[in-house]
């Protein structure tokens, strides 16, 4: 969004069982919330708590397949809360030593408050190149519909249909044995269709973010990062102006790893 500072919290916990040598369940939860700081943004407020169930089954010594199910539920503050459910067929596979692939496809079910249930396509697909034992590049791409930005504060409209595109490309450089580098760039493009009211129209919106950063280990569980982001948003097909935005952030944290 384009105004203002927000607080934003991530919490997830998995648990995997293997069965056997090539059978195995994973399970999880997780829960999400963000919460801006200023009046104008405060209609996206929201948070999420989420489930998962996965399948896996090493086919190959080059393929694995999965199947499972993922719950996600948004709690709006302004707004129809929504419900998704998703059931992904998967493949992992090996395409060479240094490089393997993933692909997750599925009905979406969704449920909106007030609006009823609907069945959209999704998908993912990672890639992963190892160029050297120093260099990594990946690229991802998915597609869902999503629950992000669905109110419409100046009239209290919503739209209850947000499809939208995620791609993105990553790379890792390792320096030494205690200094790597990261960078990456990825493109968010939403349609907003299927308003609660007559009266607005369908409207896009369209996210650019790079990242760069640095990591320097203290110890083998120890880690300083430090990180710049940069954040282009602009909007089309809304019934009021919707400016262009420009975000700079700067991050330090820190890593324990165990």
């Amino acid at each position: 969004r384009r105004d203002g500072d927000y607080i934003y919290v991530y919490v997830s916990s998995s648990l995997s069982k293997a069965w056997t040598t090539r059978y195995s369940t994973t399970v999880g939860a997780s829960y999400s919330m963000i919460d801006y700081q200023e009046d104008s943004a405060k209609t996206d407020n929201r948070d999420y708590v989420g489930m998962n169930f996965t399948n896996r089954y090493k086919w190959t010594e080059r393929l694995a397949v999965s199947l499972g199910w993922t719950g996600s539920y948004c709690n709006r503050e302004y707004g129809n809360n929504e419900f998704s459910n998703f059931v992904m067929a998967g493949a992992e596979y090996a395409v060479s030593e240094n490089t393997s692939a993933t692909l997750r496809v599925g009905p979406q079910f969704k449920y909106v408050e007030n609006y009823g249930t609907k069945t959209y396509p999704s998908a993912e697909f990672g890639l992963n190149h190892r160029l050297s034992d120093r260099f990594m590049l990946g690229t991802f791409v998915r597609y869902s519909n999503e629950a992000v930005n669905t109110y419409i504060p100046y009239n209290g409209a919503s739209y209850y249909s947000n499809e939208t595109w995620r791609f993105g490309v990553h790379s890792t450089l390792k320096l030494t044995h205690r200094v790597s580098l990261n960078c990456g760039v990825n493109l968010i493009a939403s349609d907003y269709t299927r308003p609660s009211s007559i009266s607005n129209s369908d409207t896009s919106n369209l996210t650019f973010n790079a990242t760069a950063g640095i990591k320097l280990l203290l110890t083998n569980a120890l880690a300083l990062t430090a990180q710049y982001s940069y954040t282009n948003g602009s909007y089309s097909g809304y019934n009021y102006p919707m400016p262009s935005y420009n975000r700079n952030v700067f991050s330090f944290g820190v890593n324990y790893s165990f």
